[in-house]
């Protein structure tokens, strides 16, 4: 990827040509610009990102002010972030403690793998439990609960399965709540029409602002655990969208 510098920042770009008519800018979540130039377009993209410097650097700032699931050094675990530690073990581990959240490796298992393992029965747990509380609330109830790696913090399929990000428990629980009313409130309506935002309404009063919450936190990326291989290890202790593929997401 080729480099741009916006500010005090060097952001990375790369160019891709689309059908549209009209050139753009999209930042991406792992802070990537990508430029979409026309088939036959007369601007080049470093012309489009000189004219737009104003914009990526004002783009830049609100991504930097979101929260990361991971930052490289810190987890989020419903909503509060905790130091990641890692340690040698007889047997891999998770525990949180004093603010830390401590993986023990025995080295037969790698640290994204261990700690995605552990969220991800916090995520299964929290969310079968706020599913049968409001499939009774909505006489609906999801033929069956799955956790995925997607981007998406959820889905919901026509054949009334559904899927949650396995880093939902890094959410606040108002928020990881809304993304579990969210899904089954698809289970009614396979749409984000006025009748799905009616019911949201009815039962989360204030989804608007959570959603809009919901949007300042990154998930944490599979690139990233790469960063956090290297820590030291210490010896001392063992929008509305339109529905795709039979599916409704939630970003």
């Amino acid at each position: 990827m080729a480099i741009f510098k916006a500010g005090r920042r060097a952001v990375r770009y790369v160019v891709r040509h689309g059908r549209s008519k009209y050139a753009h800018l999209r930042l991406k979540d792992d802070d990537h610009l990508e430029v979409i130039l026309p088939q036959a377009s007369q601007v080049s993209a470093r012309e489009l990102l000189n004219k737009k410097r104003a914009w990526i650097e004002r783009a830049l700032l609100r991504l930097y002010g979101r929260k990361r699931v991971f930052d490289g050094n810190r987890l989020l675990v419903w909503g509060i972030p905790h130091r990641l530690k890692v340690v040698k073990a007889t047997n891999n581990s998770v525990k949180m403690k004093d603010g830390t959240v401590v993986v023990g490796l025995n080295g037969e298992m790698n640290l994204r793998q261990t700690v995605k393992n552990w969220m991800e029965a916090k995520t299964r747990e929290y969310a079968k439990r706020r599913l049968r509380h409001y499939g009774k609330k909505l006489a609906f109830e999801a033929e069956s609960v799955g956790i995925s790696d997607s981007r998406k913090w959820g889905h919901c399929t026509e054949d009334r399965r559904v899927f949650f990000n396995w880093q939902l428990a890094a959410l606040p629980k108002e928020l990881a709540d809304y993304v579990v009313l969210h899904e089954a409130s698809h289970l009614s309506e396979f749409n984000h029409g006025h009748h799905f935002h009616a019911r949201l309404l009815s039962l989360c009063p204030d989804f608007r602002e959570r959603d809009l919450s919901l949007r300042s936190v990154v998930p944490w990326l599979p690139e990233i655990f790469g960063v956090h291989t290297a820590l030291a290890v210490s010896t001392s202790e063992s929008r509305q969208t339109r529905p795709r593929s039979g599916k409704m997401d939630h970003a």
